[in-house]
């Protein structure tokens, strides 16, 4: 596995114009595939996973019937990755895909690199896009089955309509939940019985809960609280005869500044006048009492609102990331500022750095006011080894098209110091909005790791060199 080092971020930027204005892209360590959203509604992927009965159509552009599937391994002449649509005659949109997420059919199995062949499987993985049309598409793919034109990505249901534009999506593989936004409002879907292959595909995912969130004037926030942005944060809890289980935790941003905290299982209660939920990130020896009752009434108004809540930015919250290697996670805002947090349930959101981004200046100069941070991604696989040495590696695109790197570091008092890397920021031409990048882990002897960074005017590849 290839280690990557952000000084080597070196090569000049190479842009693709093929899918136009790009608002979304997603790279799947569990599945090894990347998926991008346009801002015409065209969805896109690569598959690393060698589909050797479909070698005759390889690069053949005019032959995308719903559910070929490619040979993907291979690269187009000027050595840029292949892509193919993801069509339906029972889906189509001209609105923008703002938010893209994948559920992993095998969570335990090792995460393949840009360059290995994933081990096939026998269980589906669904793709989620959510649009500017208020919807959700769900797609499934059929993996370690034969490939044939009959196979390969296929739409399964629309879900929605939302209140507005779904800007983000995460999906709770622990829970088999999916969240997504629309204006102020969190959709919960339960995405469990898709699980079974007996159940009906048309209808098998089923929206469970709605949570909204409204203004605080005690916070100074009475104007728009639509939510923009949605992470997960693992957590582990502990009860009193030391066993231990999963507990996943949500958190929000939005247009208001504010950053929100909510178990990710709404039917999830806790007694916190006598227990305490642990994170990875916090006290392991925290002790928990878990409440899954969905008949206890008198919980379900607090179901519905979150956790915590503080606000964290001037302005609008617009990406939210959690990093194991630090257990904390990092919020970026039109304030120009990377924010870092340890969550925990009972004590909410603690403050541990904050750094502002202002490209060629000293880090502690004032941000300038076209420094709008818009998107920001971890350059290392997450579930790699590395994330357990205390050190993250980012980076950040802004609204202007500058792309910012930085490190976070724990500190032996168990704080968090970040570091903007001025030498290695960089721009793309004509300083597009970024709205999204992913990075993509790659091998040494095939293919070099790249960031894939989605904007206003097309897609284009940042290469790590070795």
């Amino acid at each position: 596995m290839a280690v990557v080092h952000l000084a080597s971020y070196r090569q000049p930027l190479s842009s693709s114009v093929l899918f136009g204005g790009v608002t979304s892209v997603h790279y799947s360590f569990d599945n090894s595939i990347i998926v991008v959203g346009t801002k015409k509604g065209r969805i896109y992927y690569h598959d690393n996973y060698e589909q050797s009965n479909n070698n005759d159509k390889i690069g053949n552009n005019n032959s995308m019937e719903e559910g070929n599937v490619f040979d993907h391994n291979k690269n187009n002449d000027d050595g840029t990755l292949l892509y193919e649509e993801i069509m339906s005659s029972n889906y189509s949109t001209k609105y923008p895909i703002y938010s893209i997420a994948v559920s992993s059919p095998s969570p335990s199995s090792p995460s393949p690199s840009l360059s290995e062949t994933p081990k096939p499987t026998e269980e589906d993985r669904l793709l989620f896009c959510g649009s500017g049309d208020r919807w959700i598409s769900v797609w499934r793919e059929k993996v370690g089955k034969s490939y044939d034109s009959s196979n390969g990505f296929e739409f399964v249901q629309k879900l929605g309509p939302h209140t507005g534009w779904v800007k983000d999506l995460v999906f709770d593989q622990h829970n088999r939940l999916l969240h997504s936004i629309g204006c102020n409002c969190i959709e919960s879907w339960d995405c469990s019985a898709i699980d079974n292959n007996t159940a009906p595909m048309s209808s098998s995912i089923r929206h469970i809960t709605k949570r909204s969130i409204e203004n605080s004037p005690t916070l100074g926030t009475t104007l728009s609280s639509d939510l923009l942005c949605l992470c997960l944060v693992p957590t582990t809890v502990i009860n009193d005869d030391e066993e231990s289980s999963q507990l996943q935790l949500l958190v929000s941003g939005g247009v208001d500044g504010r950053i929100h905290l909510w178990f990710s299982d709404p039917t999830t209660t806790t007694t916190t006048t006598t227990s305490t939920i642990s994170s990875n990130i916090a006290d392991t020896h925290g002790r928990s009492s878990v409440n899954n009752n969905k008949n206890d009434h008198l919980m379900d108004e607090q179901k519905m609102v979150p956790i915590h809540t503080i606000s964290a930015h001037e302005g609008r919250v617009n990406a939210i990331l959690w990093s194991t290697a630090v257990n904390a996670i990092f919020t970026i805002g039109n304030d120009g500022v990377l924010c870092v947090f340890h969550v925990l349930s009972e004590n909410g959101f603690q403050l541990q750095s904050k750094l502002r981004i202002n490209k060629g200046t000293s880090v502690t100069a004032e941000v300038s006011p076209t420094t709008r941070l818009s998107t920001v991604s971890l350059t290392e696989n997450i579930n790699d080894i590395r994330e357990q040495q205390g050190k993250s590696s980012l980076v950040l695109g802004s609204s202007n098209g500058d792309i910012y790197f930085v490190t976070a570091e724990t500190t032996p008092d168990h704080g968090i110091v970040c570091q903007l890397l001025n030498d290695l920021c960089t721009t793309i031409d004509g300083n597009p909005m970024i709205y999204s990048i992913a990075y993509c882990e790659g091998d040494n002897t095939v293919a070099p790791s790249r960031l894939l960074i989605g904007h206003a005017t097309g897609f284009t590849t940042l290469d790590c060199l070795e």
